[in-house]
């Protein structure tokens, strides 16, 4: 009996968790399609040519400085490893 793994095909770069699911319900996408990035540590190991790449933009808990430079720090190393970044504007 082969198991069936399904591979995520979708990258969501949030602040938090509960923002990238509520992002990915109201998509519609299915939540194992889809991995979920809240730190810059979450992307190492990871080629994400050809993944749909989702930057939640504006979404942040709390806009301090640190918060939005992680934030971009994901974007960055997100962009190094091939990500095409659509974002979604709340």
């Amino acid at each position: 009996m082969q198991s069936t793994v399904v591979r995520p095909y979708r990258c969501v770069i949030a602040p938090q968790v509960r923002q990238a699911e509520l992002f990915i319900r109201w998509s519609g996408y299915h939540p194992r399609e889809c991995r979920i990035v809240t730190t810059p540590r979450d992307l190492l190991g990871l080629s994400l040519e050809g993944w749909e790449t989702w930057f939640l933009q504006r979404m942040w808990p709390c806009r301090t400085h640190e918060d939005v430079q992680r934030m971009q720090e994901m974007m960055w190393r997100a962009r190094a490893r091939g990500a095409d970044i659509r974002r979604w504007w709340t």
